[in-house]
């Protein structure tokens, strides 16, 4: 079927002004011409279409945080002096005083302010007492849940590639240990409740003393309690090569 010499004038028409936007566009320079990369395949609708960014979110920015005012305060920068200067720190402190709670948020504020990274955990004997303190510090930091600060219980996660400080059941950390072999996935491990003697703890220590001494001596670990007893654990975690104990802090 042949067309119309009116319908082959018209086409000639919009194929020459095709071209003269082409050359116009060539000209602007590359400042109105599309990245390619940053284009993906013509949609259905024939317009080309920016490509969304790969990944997760980006991490959300630290917010500044007040502290209450409770028993640890008083000790804030000794203890964190005390974390950053020895492998092993083993503090006391009655319930209430802020360790569970506060000391973990001490050092994610302290590497902070310095620029550095930090990947924190907190166990917990019990899954109750890891998910609701995660939501505790969660609500006090006015972060989600699962972003800054997130948990993980039995087959229950709650947390991102983001997460700077996690809490967890002592078992679920144990059996990352003996899966990984090593402690280096972590900055910090705060072990609280280290009083419950329980085979899940006692299994924990043992591997943690014996990585600690081997393949992840930058890695720090605090063992927290209301009722430890500082010098049986000092000379457990104690170096032996060295005559020196780890550090006990009452707050």
């Amino acid at each position: 079927m042949e067309c119309s010499p009116g319908t082959r004038a018209a086409g000639r028409v919009e194929l020459t002004r095709g071209k003269d936007k082409m050359r116009h566009r060539l000209r602007a320079g590359p400042s109105e011409v599309p990245d390619e990369s940053s284009l993906e395949p013509v949609s259905s609708g024939g317009s080309l279409q920016k490509q969304k960014p790969a990944g997760s979110p980006a991490p959300p920015p630290l917010a500044y945080y007040e502290y209450p005012s409770l028993p640890i305060t008083k000790n804030r920068k000794e203890l964190i002096s005390l974390i950053e200067n020895h492998s092993v720190v083993i503090i006391r402190g009655a319930t209430g005083s802020g360790k569970t709670t506060q000391l973990p948020q001490y050092i994610l504020d302290h590497y902070n302010a310095k620029n550095a990274s930090c990947n924190m955990v907190v166990t917990q004997p019990r899954k109750i007492g890891a998910t609701s303190v995660a939501r505790w510090v969660a609500t006090q930091r006015k972060c989600t849940l699962g972003s800054l600060v997130g948990y993980q219980v039995g087959l229950e996660k709650m947390a991102t590639e983001h997460t700077r400080l996690i809490y967890m059941t002592t078992g679920v950390l144990l059996q990352k240990l003996v899966s990984t072999k090593c402690l280096t996935e972590y900055s910090h491990i705060f072990v609280d409740e280290v009083h419950e003697r329980t085979e899940e703890m006692d299994f924990l220590l043992l591997i943690l003393k014996k990585l600690l001494h081997s393949n992840s001596r930058y890695v720090k670990i605090i063992l927290m309690s209301a009722t430890i007893n500082c010098r049986q654990f000092a000379e457990y975690f104690g170096h032996p090569d060295s005559w020196q104990d780890e550090p006990c802090l009452c707050v």
